[in-house]
């Protein structure tokens, strides 16, 4: 019995040092914390456009994209706005991995309420370990439930404003979309040869897509996945793989691959850089044709004629002015 006694203490001991542990963590990550949306605050500097969505008055986008370097470079938020009216932010990172992608759905959800999330497709074929991956993704959850691990540095620079609550102001100007007018043609020829053959889909990918559909749901989005046009990442297999998972989880798929002449890409004049990349004026056609996509198949508005959101005449008129520039 008092085997027994000495045990249920040593428990009960336990999950005081853990809850207290618990505790402490969770306030150290409210501590440590960026408390604005820049790189001077602390936020890494790959996710300071992503992470200005922050900033945008709350429940204000229509759309959400979310993807890696393809969908940044590819997809412009304020194309899609002059031509359909409607909002949207590109959430996109360099070389983001499912496992980040998903975390920072979540986060947007917690200040956006998008009836369409773009999802763009070549994260699933990134090559993965399931091992790695599977730590990745432990990794990143501990990082957006106690921050503390991600900005465990910020002790050496604590001040004053650290203490206060976070205040997320400075937007993004392009709404995350990177603007890039560097040019080298692709001459690589056609890439996407019909085949009934299909690109393996690691399992964690697989699982991960699934959790954002089932995210979307619980929070009223729409869930629709799109690939950018790339010579690079792009063949049929990786098609017919993306195809296979829209179609068993009941969403739409674009493949813009498939459709670069109706687009109109002119591989001399709409890549980055040379093999992966549109710049801004492939860009601009692939924003084009999706945006109308979007419009003729979600239910986005068009805000063009409210005053609530006269400010993105604005934001459109200075992209537009850089985008003209030294042509």
């Amino acid at each position: 019995m008092q085997d027994f006694r000495r045990s249920e203490v040593k428990v009960r001991n336990g999950i005081i040092f853990i809850a207290f542990f618990l505790v402490l963590l969770y306030g150290a990550s409210a501590l440590f914390v960026p408390k604005n949306d820049t790189v001077k605050a602390g936020i890494d500097e790959r996710d300071e456009s992503a992470y200005a969505v922050y900033a945008e008055p709350r429940n204000s986008m229509d759309a959400v994209i979310i993807g890696d370097s393809l969908a940044y470079t590819g997809i412009s938020p304020l194309k899609m706005w002059h031509e359909n009216g409607f909002t949207s932010y590109n959430c996109s990172r360099t070389a983001q991995r499912m496992s980040e992608t998903y975390y920072m759905l979540k986060r947007v959800f917690e200040v956006q309420s998008p009836k369409v999330v773009v999802f763009e497709t070549n994260m699933l074929f990134w090559p993965s370990d399931t091992e790695e991956q599977i730590n990745k993704t432990l990794f990143e959850a501990a990082e957006y439930y106690l921050p503390v691990f991600e900005y465990h540095n910020q002790w050496k620079k604590l001040d004053p404003s650290d203490f206060q609550d976070a205040a997320y102001e400075k937007q993004d100007q392009y709404k995350g979309f990177r603007l890039k007018k560097d040019c080298i043609p692709y001459a690589g020829g056609e890439y996407m040869i019909e085949t009934m053959a299909a690109r393996e889909v690691p399992h964690v990918e697989r699982f991960l897509l699934g959790r954002m559909i089932q995210l979307c749901r619980k929070n009223g989005s729409q869930f629709m996945m799109v690939s950018v046009p790339s010579p690079k990442d792009y063949r049929y297999e990786n098609h017919n793989s993306a195809q296979i998972l829209a179609d068993k989880y009941g969403v739409k798929y674009l493949d813009l691959n498939l459709l670069t002449e109706e687009i109109g890409i002119d591989w001399n004049l709409d890549v980055l850089d040379g093999t992966e990349h549109l710049n801004v004026y492939g860009a601009e056609k692939v924003s084009d044709y999706l945006g109308a996509y979007i419009s003729e198949n979600y239910e986005v508005e068009d805000h063009r004629d409210d005053k609530t959101y006269s400010e993105w005449n604005q934001y459109y008129e200075d992209y537009q002015k850089e985008v003209q520039k030294n042509m």
